[in-house]
Order: structure tokens, then C-alpha cells, then sequence
């Protein structure tokens, strides 16, 4: 009777070791899925580039401010001194398609009056501000000179760009695919595995820099001193490599 039980605890025993060697997958082996599916084994990486070009344009705002005592006599005033502000630009070379109206506006403001019994003093201030864009960055500072003397009373975002940002982002891009490429066969190496076709690929948005500010001071004798610079182009892409061993 125990002898019978020996064997039969060495047949259980030999089943359950056959069972797990036949289940237990190969090291380095494909993963498994539910549905018997075998995904292949795969690294992901980022990869970044950039590019940097000069610029080729300039865009910037041009106001003119009036203040007084009503409202017709603020809005013939701004009239006058936007009239030469934009015969100062045609003057420069700013063609009527270069030029638009961003914004026009009248407001009030209370002042108080003289005296305790002094009823309070309303005055009326109207804006009128245009978008200009300037061909070429080198005449910026000219004509903000240009546009300060014939009475502008704001100046805002001086802003370089390119014509055409396309050729630009695509050759960020393509750096960003390199240097996914550089990554990826590092780890590789680093690993003891190759790298295999692209399984997938995708793109982050909101890495391109197109535009930049440009710097502003004023210069002696001149107008102010505005410093086009470079612009830089930024791409920052995602990348899965299937491994092979």
C-alpha cells in the first residue's frame, strides 16, 4: 500500500514538472496576448530637433492716442494724428495691404472736479491702432523713428518671422526622427538587442517656436535699437522600434 503511494506521488510529480515546462515561454521570447497573439517586443524613445533661421519679416502694432473734453473733438484729433502716422508709413514703404485696423475705441474717465460742490469732469480718450508688416527686419528701427515723429503714442509687439514656416518645421522634424534613430540604437547597443522596423510614430505638438520678440532699446542719435536675431524652429517627436535579437 505505501509502496503504491510512492508511485503515485512520483506520477503527479513528473505531470505537474511536464505541465510547467511546456507553459514556461522561452527567455527573450514574444509576449503573449489573450488571444494568442504574439506582440513583439519594442523600445520607445523621444527625439528632438531644431533648426534656426533669420528673419524675414517684421510685424508690429502702431497707435495713436487723443484725449478731450468730448467725444468729436477726441475723434478729429486721433483722425489728424493717425492720418500722418500712416502717411509716415506709405512714406517708408508700407503698402495699404501691409496695414490693418486692429483697433478703434472710445472710452471715458471721471476726473474729479475743483472745489466740494465742483460737479466732476468727464474726459474722452480715443485709440486707434493698426497692424504693420514690414518686408524687410533691417528698416524696423527707421520706422519707428519715422512714425514716433509724426505722433504715434504706442508702439507694441515687434515680432520677426518667416514667410514660410514649412520648410522650416520639416527640417526641424527630420532632425527629431535622427536623433530618435541615435537613441534608440543606443539603448540597443547598451541592451544586447537590435533595432527593428518603426512600429509606430508620433508627433508633440507645441514645440515650434516660430517667432521671437525682439530685443528694444533706444539708441543715441537714432531710432530705437531693435535686434532681429534668430528664430528657432523646435520638433519633438515619438518613436517605437521593434527589438530583435
Amino acid at each position: 500500500m505505501i509502496h503504491k503511494r510512492f508511485l503515485l506521488s512520483g506520477l503527479v510529480l513528473a505531470l505537474a514538472l511536464t505541465v510547467a515546462a511546456i507553459a514556461a515561454p522561452a527567455l527573450g521570447a514574444q509576449t503573449p496576448t489573450a488571444g494568442g497573439t504574439q506582440l513583439p517586443r519594442t523600445i520607445t524613445v523621444v527625439g528632438q530637433g531644431s533648426v534656426t533661421a533669420a528673419p524675414e519679416r517684421a510685424r508690429l502694432s502702431v497707435g495713436v492716442e487723443s484725449i478731450a473734453t468730448s467725444a468729436q473733438t477726441a475723434s478729429k484729433d486721433n483722425t489728424t494724428k493717425m492720418d500722418a502716422v500712416l502717411a509716415a508709413l506709405k512714406k517708408a514703404g508700407i503698402t495699404d495691404k501691409d496695414m490693418q485696423t486692429n483697433n478703434y475705441s472710445i472710452w471715458t474717465e471721471s476726473m474729479p472736479g475743483e472745489g466740494s460742490d465742483a460737479q466732476p469732469k468727464v474726459r474722452y480718450h480715443v485709440t486707434n491702432q493698426v497692424t504693420v508688416v514690414v518686408n524687410d527686419p533691417a528698416k524696423v528701427s527707421d520706422l519707428l523713428d519715422a512714425v514716433i515723429a509724426a505722433g504715434a503714442t504706442s508702439i507694441y509687439g515687434v515680432n520677426f518671422e518667416v514667410k514660410d514656416t514649412g520648410a522650416l518645421e520639416g527640417k526641424a522634424r527630420a532632425a527629431a526622427i535622427q536623433d530618435a534613430q541615435a537613441r534608440a540604437a543606443d539603448l540597443a547597443r547598451l541592451t544586447g538587442v537590435k533595432v527593428g522596423p518603426v512600429v509606430q510614430v508620433s508627433e508633440v505638438i507645441g514645440n515650434a517656436l516660430p517667432y521671437r520678440e525682439a530685443a528694444q532699446g533706444m539708441g543715441g542719435g537714432g531710432g530705437p535699437q531693435i535686434n532681429p536675431g534668430e528664430l528657432t524652429f523646435n520638433s519633438q517627436v515619438q518613436v517605437t522600434y521593434e527589438l530583435l535579437r
